[in-house]
């Protein structure tokens, strides 16, 4: 029988790092996130149909800060190929700096889509963080009708 024990003494431990073995870490990473983007942005060029490589840029971006970048590369990924997906990784990158963007894409998209059950808990837990209660109480309401027995749901009716 095989066993992996785990001393908890050395969670107490100071990291230890000196310069070089920093800069060692920092050289291996650069390229990587370099090769990374690379990728992405090829794979935009050869299928530029598909969402997926939008999506892969937006994240790329949101990883470096880059908010417009990534909101372009989403709304790209929107457009060539809407679905459940996309429109979440849309509403929440507009959520960070247009809220009512945000929102009114939110009901535009979940009006025309009714049943997508994770884009409707995702407007709604939204407008719950932005203290608009009245919304997200309705929102969770007309998702009990179409998901009654969710658990994440019910919590989140019960803390309304």
């Amino acid at each position: 029988r095989t066993a992996i024990h785990f001393d908890a003494r050395y969670l107490h431990l100071p990291l230890r790092r000196d310069e070089q073995a920093l800069r060692q870490m920092l050289q291996h990473a650069l390229p990587l996130t370099v090769l990374h983007y690379r990728r992405d942005r090829l794979l935009v060029q050869r299928v530029p149909r598909l969402a997926v490589g939008h999506l892969l840029l937006g994240r790329v971006a949101q990883a470096r800060g880059q908010t417009a970048p990534a909101l372009a590369a989403f709304r790209q990924a929107h457009a060539v190929q809407p679905s459940s997906s996309t429109a979440l990784q849309l509403f929440r990158a507009t959520l960070q700096g247009d809220r009512k963007g945000a929102f009114a894409f939110g009901e535009t998209w979940a009006k025309a889509h009714p049943n997508d059950v994770p884009f409707r808990k995702v407007l709604a837990d939204g407008y719950a963080a932005t203290g608009q209660d009245a919304a997200a109480l309705a929102t969770y309401q007309a998702l009990q009708a179409i998901a009654p027995e969710d658990p994440e749901l019910l919590n989140n009716l019960a803390r309304e």
